[in-house]
């Protein structure tokens, strides 16, 4: 879910987007979203093809599994560019020496951690997206509350797209 609010918030800002995907079902989400490259992250040469497309290395990159590709990302980011953590399973070990010879900057993302003006000001752009129709909700699955144990192993799948919703 948060990939595909990532590829709308990144078109309505004008960015060129490269979206990444393990499968077909999802290239297709990511194509569908409007990215303008969708790429299969397990296929061989995927981080060269993004490096063609992007001129070099992208910008930003935005890493829901840091523990599995924050190496790759540091070498693929370009000179300058960002890494934004907004997910990771487990610790990750990295070498700083990489982000000091690309001048790169890594943070991490917890919306927990907004002010209150900062997440009214998000609330009001989600609300804004919605309304203009810039932003989707993309809706992956729809299971019964008491289904509540399989929908958390369903969440936690990393193969799972889009919002899942509990119904009473």
């Amino acid at each position: 879910a948060v990939g595909t609010a990532a590829i709308q918030h990144g078109k309505r800002a004008g960015l060129t987007v490269i979206g990444s995907a393990g499968s077909e079902q999802g290239l297709a989400l990511v194509r569908g979203l409007g990215a303008d490259l969708a790429v299969d992250h397990n296929a061989e040469g995927y981080v060269e093809q993004v490096r063609e497309a992007s001129a070099g290395g992208p910008q930003m990159i935005i890493e829901m599994l840091a523990n599995v590709n924050l190496a790759t990302d540091l070498d693929l980011v370009a000179k300058y560019g960002r890494v934004v953590i907004i997910g990771a399973r487990a610790e990750v070990s990295i070498n700083p020496r990489v982000m000091m010879m690309k001048e790169l900057d890594v943070r991490g993302l917890a919306l927990f951690n907004a002010t209150r003006a900062q997440g009214e000001a998000i609330m009001d752009d989600l609300i804004a997206g919605l309304a203009d129709g810039s932003l989707n909700p993309i809706i992956g699955t729809e299971m019964p509350l008491e289904d509540v144990a399989a929908a958390y192993v369903r969440v936690m799948d990393t193969g799972a797209y889009g919002k899942l919703v509990l119904t009473v």
